[in-house]
Parts: C-alpha cells; structure tokens; sequence
C-alpha cells in the first residue's frame, strides 16, 4: 500500500519542482529535493510517517496554489478564473467560523463548477502556504476528531484531522481540476452541467489563517440564493460577482464542437515548434492538451506523462519524456529559426535532438 502512495507523491514533488521552480528561491528548492531523495530512499511503515513528510512539504503545495488562484478583484464575469470557495450549509446569518477545527471548500474554475450539494454560491477564499490542509478531486468527510475506520488525513496545525479514506494532500490544483473534468464528463456526458452526479473537490483550510476575498453566486439562480449571496457579501465587507454558467457552457461547447479534436504529439520536434509559436491559438482549440498558462506555461498531453514546460521570460522550453531522464531543452530566445537545442545541456544539432526523441517514441511503441 505504502509505496504506491510513496510513487504518487514522488510525482507530485517532481511536478512541483518543474511547474512551479519560479516560486522558489534556491535554498528553498535544494530543501524539497532533499525531501524528495529522503522520501524516494525511506522505508514508510504507518500512515503517520507518510504524514510526516507531507506536512514538512505541504506548505511549498499551497505556494503553488496561491499562484494559480485568480485574482478576484479583476475578475469579472466572462474571464477563466480559478477560485477555492466555500458553500455555506446554514443561513448567512447563522454562519460563523468561530470554534471550526478546519473551512471545507471546493475548486472551482471556468471549465467545472461543481461544488457540495450544488450550493449555487460561496465565499471565495485565500489559500497559501500558511492555510492549505487537505487536498482531494472528491469528498473525503473531513472530521476534526479521529474516528474507527478514518485514516489521518493532516497533521498540521493544532489538531489532528481525518477523513473516510486515505487522501495524498501533496496535489496541485491543475491536476485536482484535470480530475474532476474528466469524472463530471463519465458521469454527465458534459463539461460543467452536473444533471446526475455531483462532482465537486474536497480542499480543506485552517480557519485562523484563512482570508475571505469575495462572494460569487452562480447564474440561474434563485430569489434565496441571491438573497443568501448577498447577506453573505454584506456581513463579511465583500464584493459580490455573478458568474454566468450558461455563457462559460456556451464557450467551451464553442470549442468543443467548432471542430474535430485535433492531435499534438509532443515527442515530434516539428510539432513542439508549431506549438512553441501558437500557445494562445492552442489555448481556445479542442485538443489532447492541458495547459496551465502563466509566465510557466505548462503542457501535457492528456493521455500521457509528457510534458513540456515553457519559460515566457526566458524563452526556454523543458520537454519532459516518460521512462527517460534525460533533459531535453530548447533556446529560442533568438527566435525560433535561431533555436539551440540541447540535451542533458549538452549543445546538439537539430538533427540530433529530433532523432533522439524519435528513438525515445519508437522505444515506448515496442514495450
């Protein structure tokens, strides 16, 4: 049991470390690597040892999270956004955090919205490297208080929490939205729309260092629902914003039905260039990847562990290939026709480089 969850949290450390390497400095950097090595050499015997190395790394995951997260004083309705809210279950004027060992909330992002028990609105919330618990693409049920039958869930801050099954919290917020697209489609056929089955994600808080950004209420709604948002809005001091469901269905369906889902094989240099050129075309395609567009723009194929991550600033592409370790990069800060190409920093021909990432796909096909 204990190395399959060691491997998924090796991969997500080595995801950290690729997707998010700008957020930290050096010293913080050679830290997590050396958890990285301690973690790949250990012997885990108990869930506890496995929360152990969790909590001295989940602080650098909500790091990453707060990157991720929009801005919600820009946001206005129609832009992607990327929000962790929480969905109150009582009336605005009975709720209070006061005594809550942790804040449940959920992920939602311009591509799902789904959120526990379809609460039509929330309060957005902040999360960073001081407040981030318990991280999960489902409901885990949470509890403050250890339980038969509930598994550790966290151990940081001032008390223990648990949940019904086992929960990895090292996961970054693309891979937890990725997760719940891909369920919401097998269970309703469709992106955002949840006529069936719920699917919304489980992330929980610290309360004390939690702070509420805003109040967004999702379009249908009813009379009660802005009535709740806005005594919501008025109790906390927050902006209130509608997001409109139905225009955000309208774009994605735009996408997905304008045209036949188009194919990158990122182990093909010439399409790694086309793509190195057209990102922000490929950003409105229907097409096999997942991008996480900032100054990092990170890309993987959907049905693969390839991965190639770009460097906006510097103009430095990193490709990433599966059962090969070898770093594969390419310079174009003088233009794509100028690139330099480089594997394990060694300079290469055009040739060379193309060839070996042949040699890399031929190599998987025979296995």
């Amino acid at each position: 049991m204990y190395s399959k969850l060691v491997s998924e949290m090796l991969v997500n450390i080595n995801d950290l470390l690729n997707s998010y390497r700008n957020l930290f400095t050096k010293e913080e950097y050679m830290a997590i690597k050396k958890i990285y090595f301690e973690l790949k050499k250990s012997s885990i015997s108990s869930i506890e040892e496995l929360k152990n190395f969790e909590d001295r790394l989940i602080g650098y995951f909500g790091r990453a999270w707060n990157y991720y997260l929009s801005d919600f004083s820009t946001f206005k309705n129609g832009d992607d956004f990327r929000f962790v809210i929480t969905c109150p279950t009582v009336y605005a004027s009975d709720y209070d955090l006061k005594d809550r060992a942790f804040l449940s909330t959920s992920l939602v992002t311009n591509k799902h919205m789904g959120t526990f028990n379809r609460i039509n609105y929330g309060i957005v919330c902040s999360v960073d490297e001081s407040n981030l618990l318990v991280v999960s693409s489902k409901d885990v049920n949470v509890v403050g208080k250890k339980l038969d039958g509930y598994y550790l869930a966290s151990t940081h801050g001032e008390e223990n929490l648990y949940s019904r099954e086992y929960v990895n919290n090292l996961q970054l917020p693309l891979e937890i939205e990725n997760e719940m697209i891909k369920d919401n489609i097998v269970f309703n056929g469709d992106f955002i729309i949840d006529p069936n089955k719920n699917i919304y994600s489980d992330v929980s808080l610290n309360p004390k260092t939690t702070k509420f950004l805003g109040v967004i209420l999702f379009k249908p709604y009813s009379e009660k629902d802005y009535k709740e948002a806005s005594s919501l809005a008025s109790k906390y001091n927050l902006i209130l914003k509608i997001v409109d469901k139905d225009f955000y269905y309208d774009k994605i369906s735009s996408i997905k039905y304008s045209k036949d889902k188009r194919i990158y094989d990122l182990k093909d240099l010439d399409t790694i260039l086309y793509i190195l050129i057209h990102i922000d075309t490929l950003l409105n395609e229907f097409n096999n990847l997942i991008i996480e567009s900032f100054d990092l723009v990170n890309i993987k194929d959907e049905d693969t562990l390839t991965k190639i991550s770009i460097n906006r600033n510097l103009n430095i592409a990193s490709i990433y290939l599966i059962d090969d370790i070898r770093y594969f990069k390419i310079d174009f800060s003088n233009g794509i026709k100028n690139a330099l190409f480089y594997i394990d920093n060694v300079l290469v021909s055009k040739d060379i480089f193309k060839n070996e990432l042949i040699n890399v796909k031929s190599h998987e096909l025979n296995l």
